[in-house]
C-alpha cells in the first residue's frame, strides 16, 4: 500500500505541478516494484528529493517528502523539457547482518 501512495502522489504531482500532462511506466522483477513517472514540464530536479520535513500545519508540501519517505528508492532526473521521479521498492525485506 504504501507503493501506491506514493505513486499516487507522484502522478498528482504532474497533474498540479508537471505541466498537466505525463506518462507512467511500472514494472517489476524479482527484487523490486518499479514505477517512472514523467512529467512535460521539467521543473523537478534531483536537489528536489532533500525535501525537509514539512510544518505540521502545513496544509501542501508533503508529496516528495512522502515519496522519500515511503519507498526504497526516490530519484528524479531530468531530460530537456521533462522531469521524471522514479520509485522503487523491494518486494522483500533485506536480511540484517548475522540474521540469516
Amino acid at each position: 500500500m504504501d507503493f501506491v501512495v506514493a505513486a499516487n502522489e507522484a502522478v498528482i504531482n504532474v497533474r498540479e505541478h508537471g505541466g498537466g500532462a505525463g506518462t507512467l511506466e511500472l514494472w517489476c522483477d524479482d527484487d523490486c516494484l518499479t514505477v517512472e513517472i514523467t512529467d512535460s514540464s521539467g521543473t523537478l530536479q534531483a536537489h528536489d528529493v532533500h525535501r525537509p520535513t514539512p510544518e505540521a500545519d502545513s496544509p501542501r508540501g508533503f508529496g516528495l517528502w512522502l515519496m522519500g519517505r515511503l519507498c526504497d528508492e526516490f530519484s528524479i532526473s531530468q531530460m530537456v523539457g521533462r522531469s521524471r521521479v522514479r520509485l522503487r521498492m523491494r518486494l522483500t525485506p533485506l536480511s540484517l547482518p548475522g540474521t540469516g
